[in-house]
């Protein structure tokens, strides 16, 4: 039982080895930014005005169904890349 890391009267602790290792982290990270990029994109459709300073047409689609596909996925991102972190 090496594996044990902890015991309590009503909790088993168990380590997990190399679940922190640095490609995981960095792709964590690329996920994390690519949901963003995503959420922004959405929030900009369905606002109507452009957030990225950098390219003016992202508000020209709707918000239904693109912005909001855009949302779910962004959203999803965010949750796995929270999950990986």
């Amino acid at each position: 039982m090496s594996i044990l890391k902890k015991r309590s009267k009503e909790v088993l602790i168990y380590s997990i080895t190399k679940s922190r290792k640095i490609t995981n982290i960095f792709s964590s990270f690329i996920i994390f930014l690519g949901s963003l990029v995503l959420l922004l994109v959405a929030i900009s459709s369905y606002l109507g005005m452009d957030l990225f300073l950098f390219y003016e047409e992202i508000s020209n689609f709707p918000f239904i169904p693109q912005g909001a596909t855009m949302a779910f996925y962004g959203t999803g991102g965010l949750f796995i890349s929270f999950y990986l972190w």
